[in-house]
């Protein structure tokens, strides 16, 4: 069972997604909105992390391969932010 968590933020993280589809919807008022994980972008991204590691791949490749991967973008400066931060949850 995934956790849910209050977002304080109208931007959902990468690994994330609303609760409800109803407000994926574009539109103001997104504060207070209930995500949960996405198990599969948050285990591509433990990946990404692994793969920085060895030194072998450049930000835009890694961030091409999440594409790939989820089907959900995340730019190569999100993913150096993602990085630099050390974490691959941002809740819990």
């Amino acid at each position: 069972m995934t956790q849910t968590f209050t977002r304080r933020n109208p931007t959902v993280p990468f690994g994330y997604k609303y609760v409800d589809p109803e407000d994926a919807k574009p539109g103001p008022y997104k504060y207070g909105k209930k995500i949960e994980e996405v198990p599969l972008e948050l285990t591509a991204l433990q990946r990404v992390f692994d793969y920085h590691k060895t030194g072998d791949y450049s930000l835009r490749e890694l961030s091409d391969w999440l594409l790939e991967a989820t089907g959900r973008y995340l730019s190569h400066v999100g993913l150096h932010k993602r990085l630099k931060s050390g974490k691959v949850r941002v809740y819990g």
